[in-house]
């Protein structure tokens, strides 16, 4: 998975895009460290980038991904208006941001 990863990102890249976005499934827990380890690249090649995973497995991504220079995550406004698996809302994202900040 990271390597073709990896080539998406660089093919994202070279269209000259100021901005990539990649979402993935997350299967295992290990498929999120496997998707987050390309924003230190997107960063080292000058793009933004959004990247986490969905499905349950993938919260976590949802939350390191802006920690760990992500460009954006999503949320739903309340709890029950998710729009995919593994989306929260986002009172609940603001709350774990301020816990890890404190």
């Amino acid at each position: 998975m990271a390597r073709n990863n990896t080539e998406a990102l660089r093919k994202m890249a070279a269209t000259g895009a100021d901005m990539v976005k990649i979402v993935t499934w997350a299967r295992k827990y290990e498929d999120n460290l496997r998707l987050l380890e390309l924003i230190p690249k997107a960063q080292a090649i000058g793009v933004r980038m959004i990247a986490f995973c969905m499905r349950p497995l993938g919260k976590i991504s949802r939350i390191a991904s802006p920690l760990m220079g992500g460009y954006i995550t999503f949320a739903s406004l309340e709890r029950g208006q998710e729009s995919t698996s593994g989306q929260m809302p986002a009172s609940d994202m603001k709350k774990i941001f301020e816990m890890l900040s404190a």
